[in-house]
């Protein structure tokens, strides 16, 4: 498998939002003043046909996978980062990387959830407190 980091995205207000945009319509751009809505788009699609794309967030002290799939146009980078996942093989995307953690470093997932994670803590902490 093959990553892409395509960055982070932070939320803005467009100087002249769509008019047909509701109201309360939330934006995201990225480091490149790159609107996402613009970046989903079909004539400015940025993401390899049949790749899984992936939001990544702040998650119980680390970088986790929120929401993997093969439709961008399903997700929103909420002051989070996007990453891509080319040539996955699997059937359930999110089942195999959602709540994983994730390094931005070598580009590679952990095999513990942040529920893993949480339940280790609280034992370790529990441990900790009868020693």
């Amino acid at each position: 498998m093959k990553i892409i980091d395509h960055g982070k995205w932070s939320i803005y207000v467009p100087e002249h939002p769509h008019p047909q945009a509701p109201p309360n319509t939330a934006y995201a751009k990225n480091s490149k003043n790159e609107d996402w809505y613009y970046y989903i788009l079909p004539d400015s699609y940025k993401f390899q046909k049949g790749s899984v794309v992936a939001t990544v967030i702040e998650n119980y002290g680390g970088l986790a996978v929120g929401a993997a799939v093969y439709e961008p146009d399903r997700l929103f980078p909420d002051n989070g980062y996007i990453i891509e996942i080319i040539g996955y093989r699997g059937n359930n995307p999110q089942k195999e990387f959602g709540s994983k953690y994730f390094n931005f470093d070598d580009l590679t997932f952990s095999k513990e959830t942040v529920t893993q994670r949480v339940i280790r803590e609280v034992k370790e902490a529990e441990q900790t407190e009868k020693s």
